[in-house]
């Protein structure tokens, strides 16, 4: 698992298996677990197998989601 306080990058070539906590992130890679953020970028290159709550949610054309996804007022983690 991953918690950080701040921003956290997840690198094209990174592949996570377990839950992302931080307060911003980039996901570039893949994530086999949830996300909780308070604003998600997901690149063209992101896979992400599980839930995402954020408040803020940008998904680049050609990203990945599969999972439940929670975007707005009342979801930040």
């Amino acid at each position: 698992n991953i918690n950080s306080k701040g921003s956290v990058v997840i690198g094209k070539n990174a592949d996570v298996s377990g839950n992302v906590k931080a307060e911003k992130a980039v996901v570039e890679g893949k994530i086999d677990g949830s996300g909780e953020f308070v604003s998600c970028r997901l690149t063209p290159t992101s896979v992400i197998s599980g839930s995402v709550t954020t408040l803020s949610l940008q998904m680049d054309e050609g990203a990945s989601l599969s999972g439940q996804c929670k975007v707005g007022k009342g979801r930040q983690p």
